[in-house]
């Protein structure tokens, strides 16, 4: 079955968002290491690297199943604004989640739409970790926001982050990411 071009268009260009998802997150981890909060750094690099093999699902998704690839250049990450703070940085990454799920949540609607149904099952798989990762970034910025600006505790949060990356935790302390 040959792809239909409109969702062929949506698959790339949403490939293409998620290259734009990974410089955002590399752009947090930066920030970070401008503040010497190695932990936040390297949990923002981890999901820099989960973004990048969402953007290689799709594009292996697209080749594989008769479409064309057409990589573009990345937006730049200050369009969601630079960053003001830790809390800021954030609520800017619930807010690149939500897009990214609307996103999914649109290409999935078209493939019921027109009835193909692999690009149904490929796109649901993206729709649940999407609900994950929304619910990820809504807890971590409430760790943020409790935080608020007291050094000793941004600290204490930097260490959780760090070892949530070292032990592969999501979130929290019961969580493994596998």
């Amino acid at each position: 079955m040959k792809m239909d071009k409109k969702l062929e268009e949506m698959l790339v260009d949403h490939m293409n968002h998620e290259r734009f998802n990974e410089t955002f997150y590399l752009a947090g981890a930066a920030y970070f290491d401008s503040l010497d909060l190695e932990g936040m750094s390297s949990y923002f690099k981890l999901h820099a690297a989960e973004e990048k093999t969402h953007f290689e699902r799709f594009y292996d998704y697209i080749e594989e199943n008769g479409g064309r690839c057409i990589i573009t250049g990345i937006e730049d990450p200050a369009k969601l604004g630079e960053f003001k703070s830790v809390q800021d940085v954030f609520e800017k990454s619930v807010a690149a989640e939500e897009i990214t799920s609307d996103r999914i949540r649109e290409m999935n609607d078209y493939a019921h739409k027109i009835g193909d149904f692999r690009a149904i099952r490929f796109l649901d798989t993206f729709e649940l970790e999407q609900q994950e990762e929304e619910d990820l970034w809504i807890y971590n910025l409430n760790r943020a926001k409790i935080v608020g600006k007291d050094p000793a505790a941004l600290l204490k949060f930097d260490c959780e982050m760090s070892l949530r990356r070292q032990y592969g935790i999501k979130k929290g302390t019961d969580k493994r990411d596998d």
